[in-house]
């Protein structure tokens, strides 16, 4: 927090407190809503491939149909 506070005001950033406090709140959410991220998108890359699968599969069944 203390690195963030001095870090914002040696760039002389405007709002002081509010503006550092904005770069904290940040920091907390890409920490916290990361693996999140990282969870949700290994599922729907699984989803995705099996749908892919499922649908070459079909396409393939069709094909040896006609």
């Amino acid at each position: 927090v203390a690195n963030i506070l001095l870090a914002h005001a040696g760039r002389g950033g405007g709002g002081g407190a509010a503006g550092a406090a904005v770069e904290i709140a940040r920091a907390a959410a890409r920490s916290w809503l990361a693996p999140l991220l990282d969870t949700a998108c290994d599922r729907l890359a699984y989803v995705l491939r099996n749908l892919f699968d499922l649908a070459a599969e079909r396409n393939k069944n069709n094909e040896s149909l006609d």
